[in-house]
């Protein structure tokens, strides 16, 4: 059974393809700082280091070997090389990295590409757009929910022609799957599905799947709020690559994404609004 570390596993991204590669029978450790809640079962090991710290991450890979590693928690170059120096090279068939989407740390994205480039390890750096779904601690999306739900005004400049691409987590993880199976190392992909969403069509999609139209106000100035340029600020991917090498196609449709994602919102924000209610009771008791 090939085994596996997951560098990460309680955020989206990790905890969605751990779970995943669990249910298909792979023998999976993970690897986080502290000890945090992991809400699935079957993990083979629960690793608690601090990747930052040298001698803890040589005592905890000490005589432990692994075919494939995913790295989702790396921040910078140091990250890169501390992991990769105390990896047994000799069984590791591809280390696959999957760069941050925040646009403020490109910068530091450089510079881990290319220290990883300049070593030996048999590396794969994926490149995604906007990942959104259901169970993610941070809902970008659901600025746009509450403010439909509640006809706040969604402020956009006129004529911004701000747009962006989208990948749903499932399919996400389906591609990082694909990967185990790929002869290719030593390969930089772009990952998301090839719809180019307007930020207009975006609003349009949420209003349809809540039923009620959105307050929209358009505006001359160029700022946008913060919530929207995390999702609209990033440049378009060419999927080319990805198709010639027979990796996984990303083919759930933002629509069909969104209405998965807000049952999920519905749900929780209502058990959120519960609990508080429950709380707020007690305490006119008390």
């Amino acid at each position: 059974m090939c085994s596996i570390l997951i560098m990460g596993g309680s955020d989206l991204i990790s905890s969605s393809l751990a779970k995943y590669l669990i249910k298909n029978k792979y023998n999976v450790d993970i690897m986080i700082k502290g000890i945090r809640k992991i809400n699935y079962d079957g993990v083979n090991k629960h690793l608690i280091c601090d990747r930052k710290n040298v001698d803890e991450v040589k005592n905890i890979l000490k005589d432990k070997k692994y075919d494939y590693v995913y790295d989702i928690s790396i921040k910078d170059k140091e990250d890169a090389k501390i992991l990769i120096e105390n990896l047994n090279n000799e069984s590791l068939k591809k280390y696959i990295v999957v760069s941050s989407q925040d646009n403020n740390i490109k910068e530091e994205e450089l510079k881990i590409k290319d220290f990883i480039q300049n070593t030996s390890i048999p590396y794969i750096i994926i490149k995604p757009s906007h990942i959104y779904g259901d169970k993610s601690k941070i809902c970008k999306e659901a600025y746009f929910f509450h403010k439909i739900e509640k006809s706040i005004e969604i402020v956009i400049p006129k004529n911004s022609n701000l747009k962006a691409q989208f990948i749903y987590i499932d399919d996400f993880v389906k591609v990082l799957f694909s990967l185990l199976k790929t002869t290719y190392i030593r390969e930089i992909y772009n990952v998301t599905n090839p719809q180019i969403i307007s930020l207009e069509e975006c609003i349009k999609t949420c209003s349809e799947i809540i039923g009620k139209e959105a307050n929209i106000k358009y505006t001359d100035s160029n700022i946008v709020d913060k919530e929207i340029k995390q999702i609209f600020g990033g440049n378009y991917l060419d999927i080319d690559k990805i198709i010639q090498h027979g990796l996984y196609i990303p083919n759930v449709l933002l629509n069909n994404g969104i209405e998965i994602l807000y049952s999920w919102y519905k749900q929780t924000y209502q058990e959120k609004i519960s609990i508080k209610n429950k709380i707020e009771k007690v305490l006119q008791i008390g």
